[in-house]
């Protein structure tokens, strides 16, 4: 068994290692990223009815007025739903950035706590459910992470995980003759076996939807694909007429939209 879960956990990490998000974690951008991108990030991930479907199902898996702490919320993609679901809200975040772009959101809520620390680090109580959303590449060790969460969870976690289609990114990559530079977050299948050697009581669905992904310009949006690319304004023209074929658009005003196919993942762990 020892074995089994300690490859499971090398397979993580080998896919953490070649991931756009977990690249940009230890290189010591995150923080600038949600500095310049948290609201293009938070409006990429609210709009359109995948999110609707996603947020209906997470919400019938929560009993209404739950104590719930919510790790690493981001700039408030499932914050703010929570918040008003629920009797009390905790969100633990170590990034400044993101805190900054959450209070401007939050300010309203009365029910809501943030701490400023990571969830190693964090010492606090148990409560109802334990959510995390689309948080799970900072934890290179990821084991000890969901143990912690297990542990501090009176009824459940609660784990959402997306895939985002990757033939985009290729296909850029083959028709622009670049090398990709790292690829999508470990698959949700990763996830489910190292879960299976911590406990047999857990759940998972899976959602499939499309979404409209929008940057505010074409500096937004070589930055931020630059992560699985290395773009440049020299091939603005090619992407254009890419984008444009694969749905998306370019208005006048510079703004690119780009269609995407998620698959969103939500695993339930029972702790009763």
């Amino acid at each position: 068994m020892e074995d089994n879960i300690e490859r499971a956990c090398k397979n993580w990490k080998q896919e953490l290692e070649r991931s756009i998000c977990y690249q940009r974690l230890i290189a010591g951008e995150e923080e600038l990223f949600w500095e310049q991108y948290a609201e293009t990030y938070y409006q990429n991930r609210t709009s359109g009815p995948h999110h609707t479907e996603v947020l209906e199902c997470l919400l019938k898996m929560i009993p209404e007025g739950s104590e719930l702490v919510e790790i690493g919320p981001g700039p408030g993609v499932f914050t703010l739903p929570l918040a008003g679901h629920c009797s009390s809200l905790t969100v633990v975040e170590p990034s400044p950035a993101v805190i900054k772009a959450l209070r401007r959101k939050t300010t309203h809520l009365s029910n809501l706590r943030i701490i400023h620390d990571s969830w190693e680090g964090v010492s606090m109580g148990s409560y109802d459910i334990v959510f995390a959303g689309g948080v799970l590449y900072a934890f290179y060790d990821l084991k000890s992470a969901l143990y912690k969460m297990m542990l501090h969870a009176r009824q459940k976690v609660v784990l959402v995980t997306m895939e985002e289609e990757q033939s985009l990114l290729k296909e850029l990559a083959t028709l622009l003759h670049l090398q990709l530079l790292a690829g999508a977050c470990p698959s949700t299948a990763v996830i489910l076996d190292i879960l299976k050697h911590l406990t047999s009581s857990f759940r998972c669905r899976r959602l499939t939807g499309h979404q409209q992904y929008r940057y505010p310009d074409w500096s937004a949006f070589l930055h931020i694909w630059n992560h699985g690319l290395r773009l440049t304004p020299e091939h603005i023209p090619q992407i254009q007429s890419f984008i444009v074929e694969k749905g998306g658009s370019v208005n006048a005003r510079g703004e690119i939209t780009v269609p995407r196919l998620l698959n969103t993942f939500i695993i339930e762990v029972d702790t009763q």
